[in-house]
């Protein structure tokens, strides 16, 4: 449920994705819609600005500012040819004035060309005088123009920056979500992984359990199958004498089957090695894959480390409140890291731990290599027993056909040489048979030779007892009892190398189980690091994509920087062009200083001026007329209004002057301010290009990272590769050994074949063998006796099978109640397959022990079906001798009934038939 619920959080963050976009989107359309109303705003006070001004000329009546400087000069001159025209008005007089105007020139004729010369230098010098004052009007007016373009320039930049800082900080602020939501998701995976071990636990003992159970199971089937095996023997041993070499053949057949059983497990135990050697490689694969990815992770940390630090001192040097907010994100960083470290040694522990496990794995290994070697000592040693079985079987192949022509050539020799060979022929047994205990190899391969001379020497004993029952008897039961001892010993000896065979084998299956168990521990916790290792690998490739985000982000800011570079230069040639106008304003109050000076000037001669005509009025008071005085004085007025106006323009001037100078000193201060931003881009900007060449040589070791992983991906190839050449070779090893197996079936029937033919000789031998027709009724009936206690045996076997197959079915009742609880599981855990796997490879494992289990309890009822066949043959012999008793002899039958110990030769040569 968790891992769909994250499975939805990130289809959700997916789907939120576009939200986001469409949001940032409208974000800055609104901050384009609200910057395009600033600029509206700023145009319109510009052009407010430009109408006060113009306002104000109007009120001041400067007509001349609207004008060209052509039309101000033309102006001015219409202007004086107005005043000269008054002068002209002036200079027109009467008749009897002409006259006193004429004697006043005559008599001040001196002073009136003077006056006419001064006049015209002050109207040239106040022409001059206008022309400048027009010209540095226009400069100011230039100047204004171009002081603001250059504060809506500023202001256009200054949100630029304001742009560029809100979106910093919300990067910074989706960092910080993003690391919440990863110690989030830690946190979340912690979480399962502790659930995901304890049910594995669970599950693990549960196992651990059933294959006890099952151990447990295969040992009481293992002592039922000695138990079997015991009686077999005690039974066999219990025959009398005569029976003695059958048992031996019976023996040796067992052994036969034992070698085989060991044999197998032996090649279970040597595959099983196999695949545990296959699974410590792979473990040793792994955890140098996993201190390889522990390396990685710890350069990262220490990378990330360095990033903190250069971190921390961009957050000093940034001002109090961003340094505030950075340092918050500061702190969170550090607590990830230090959260990140406790993960890194907690991985350091357990790959200590692995370390440890793995010495002691290695240790095991030795032992197992001690005993592998133990085994292939075994299994050098069976083949010659098995050859040591086969050669007396083939001699006696031999030596059955042998034995009707000695008997047929040997019985018309005479009674009284064959009453003395006989006691020495055994004595020579009896020491050959004490130099066969030394070994059980040249016991088996003396044991049909002397089951050839102990028929030859009883049938000779049937002659030559009739003389000598009494010395004949005493001697055969010696020499039987010594025989019983002898079998009994080798008898307990092979059953002591049995018991050995078994303990080290039940000892090699604990320690294999064992190993096996601390294998799968091996590989849950593998399996456990990998996923690990996976999100780790997820969480940095979900910082690379970060990575290189934030590079892209930090790619577009270059081209911003860029930008801005060249706005600074842009502002450092407009304040340098704004230098110069400073100089240009200086120079301009230094020329209002100059016209200042020169206005004095002019008031002076406005003063001599009015001097003038004061005196002159005194002597037009005699001549002129009131008229004259009139106008006079109307001039006069005009002059003084003249005068108050230029006086109220120069103080406008110099208002206008001193707003001027308090704009420059304004923009002095914007100019310091842009400085300060500039200082500090220029830090910011050193600072981001630190950032991106670190960024850049995080991308390099991820670039090479990543070609580590495709030389890794590219060998993982390989091996498969070399996996998959080795499956070919294994099919051909099955092929190979099914051709092998088709060769046996046919060795197999070759052999029946010859038993067949074999058994037809011995059916002629058995012609020759009619006189021992009753005691071999005798023998039947104990074999049938013997028989009805098999069969309760094999009833009680069947019981316990039945039990057996009553558990295994409840097992697989248990295993069907499981896989229906994983089938409910699987409904809602769709990604716990590799557990439910996992499980089942367990579970096919107790099949194939129950298989196993099952195929040894076939191998016991094949034995059952060998016992019956037996029997039926027994059957059938006993038939086919009932026949042929009518016809035998009762001369015969006289001469064996008082020697029971004398016939028993026959009867072992044809109950050794029965078992070939």
């Amino acid at each position: 449920m968790e891992d769909m619920k994250e499975v939805g959080n990130y289809a959700n963050h997916v789907c939120n994705l576009p939200e986001g976009r469409e949001s940032l989107s409208h974000d800055y359309e609104n901050k384009n819609k609200h910057l395009r109303h600033e600029f509206k705003e700023l145009q319109l006070k510009q052009e407010a600005q430009i109408k006060e001004v113009e306002e104000m000329l109007y009120q001041e009546g400067s007509e001349i500012a609207l004008s060209s400087p052509s039309e101000q000069i033309t102006y001015l001159r219409v202007e004086r040819s107005k005043l000269l025209s008054t002068l002209a008005l002036a200079d027109s007089k009467p008749e009897p004035q002409r006259c006193l105007s004429s004697n006043l020139q005559k008599e001040f004729p001196q002073f009136h060309n003077k006056d006419t010369e001064e006049d015209e230098t002050s109207q040239n010098c106040i022409e001059g005088d206008v022309e400048q004052i027009a010209k540095r009007l226009r400069m100011a007016h230039e100047e204004i123009r171009r002081l603001a373009d250059e504060l809506q320039g500023n202001e256009k930049e200054q949100t630029k920056l304001d742009t560029a800082l809100e979106k910093a900080q919300l990067e910074i602020e989706e960092l910080k979500e993003n690391l919440i939501k990863l110690k989030e998701n830690d946190s979340i995976d912690l979480k399962k992984t502790k659930e995901y071990n304890q049910r594995l636990n669970e599950e693990i003992l549960a196992l651990r359990t059933r294959v006890r159970s099952l151990d447990s199971e295969k040992k009481m089937l293992g002592e039922v199958v000695e138990r079997l095996k015991g009686e077999i023997r005690e039974s066999q041993e219990s025959k009398p004498l005569g029976n003695h070499s059958t048992g031996k053949t019976v023996g040796a057949d067992q052994k036969v089957q034992i070698l085989k059983m060991s044999q197998e497990k032996i090649e279970i135990f040597e595959s099983e090695l196999s695949e545990e050697r296959e699974g410590r490689k792979q473990l040793t694969s792994d955890l140098t894959t996993v201190q390889k990815a522990l390396e990685v992770e710890s350069e990262e940390l220490q990378k990330s480390k360095s990033e903190l630090t250069c971190l921390y001192n961009e957050i000093q040097s940034l001002p109090e409140a961003a340094g505030d907010h950075y340092l918050v994100a500061y702190n969170l960083l550090q607590r990830e890291n230090s959260e990140l470290e406790t993960k890194v040694l907690k991985l350091v522990q357990e790959f200590e731990q692995l370390n440890h496990f793995t010495l002691g794995t290695n240790t095991a290994a030795a032992n197992l290599i001690t005993r592998e070697n133990t085994c292939k000592d075994l299994m050098s040693k069976v083949p010659v027993s098995e050859v040591d079985i086969q050669s007396p079987k083939e001699e006696r192949e031999e030596l059955c056909p042998e034995l009707g022509e000695s008997k047929q050539e040997e019985i018309p020799e005479e009674t009284v040489e064959e009453g003395t060979f006989p006691r020495e022929r055994q004595k020579e047994e009896v020491s050959q048979q004490n130099q066969d205990m030394e070994s059980e190899e040249q016991q088996l391969t003396l044991e049909p030779k002397n089951v050839v001379r102990l028929s030859g020497e009883l049938s000779h004993v049937n002659q030559s007892l009739l003389q000598s029952q009494s010395s004949g008897s005493t001697e055969s039961l010696t020499s039987g009892e010594k025989l019983k001892y002898q079998h009994q010993e080798e008898i307990q000896q092979l059953r002591q190398n049995l018991h050995r065979l078994q303990t080290l084998c039940n000892s090699a299956e604990k320690e294999l189980r064992y190993e096996r168990g601390k294998n799968l521990d091996l590989k849950q916790h593998n399996s456990l690091l990998q996923d690990e290792n996976i999100k780790i690998k997820i969480e940095l490739k979900q910082a690379q994509q970060k990575l290189l985000d934030s590079a892209r982000m930090c790619s577009s800011p270059p081209a911003e920087w860029k930008h801005c570079q060249q706005k600074i230069k842009e502002l450092e040639l407009e304040v340098l062009t704004q230098a110069h106008s400073i100089k240009s304003q200086n120079n301009l109050q230094e020329k209002l200083a100059q016209e200042k000076s020169k206005v004095a000037d002019a008031e002076k001669k406005i003063l001599d001026l009015q001097q003038k005509l004061e005196y002159a009025q005194k002597v037009c008071r005699i001549d002129a007329c009131s008229l004259e005085k009139k106008q006079l004085r109307e001039r006069t007025r005009e002059a003084v209004e003249n005068e108050a106006k230029r006086k109220q323009q120069y103080q406008e001037e110099q208002q206008k002057r001193n707003l001027l100078d308090q704009d420059i000193n304004e923009l002095q201060k914007k100019v310091k301010i842009l400085q300060d931003k500039e200082n500090t881009l220029e830090t910011t900007n050193s600072q981001q290009q630190s950032r991106i060449q670190q960024l850049e040589a995080q991308l390099k070791q991820l670039e090479n990272e990543k070609i580590k992983s495709d030389e890794n991906l590219k060998s993982n190839q390989e091996l498969s590769e070399k996996v998959s050449g080795l499956q070919q070779e294994n099919e051909a090893l099955c092929k190979e050994y099914g051709k092998f197996l088709k060769q046996f079936d046919a060795y197999v029937r070759n052999y029946n074949k010859k038993c067949h033919h074999h058994k037809t000789k011995l059916h002629r031998v058995k012609s020759h063998f009619i006189h021992e027709v009753e005691l071999r009724d005798k023998r039947i009936n104990l074999l049938e006796n013997e028989i009805g206690i098999l069969r309760q045996k094999l009833e009680k076997e069947k019981a316990f099978q039945d039990q057996i197959t009553a558990q295994n079915d409840n097992l697989f009742l248990e295993n069907r109640k499981l896989l229906e609880q994983l089938v409910e599981q699987e409904k809602v855990i769709h990604d716990n397959k590799c557990m439910i796997s996992s499980v089942q490879h367990r579970v096919l494992s107790l099949d194939k022990e129950n298989k196993q289990l099952q195929e040894n309890s076939l191998r016991l009822t094949e034995q059952v079906g060998l016992l019956e066949r037996i029997v039926r043959s027994i059957q059938i012999c006993r038939g086919e001798e009932t026949i042929l008793s009518g016809i035998s002899e009762y001369e015969v039958l006289n001469k064996i009934l008082p020697l029971p110990n004398s016939s028993l030769s026959g009867t072992g040569l044809v109950e050794s038939v029965g078992s070939l």
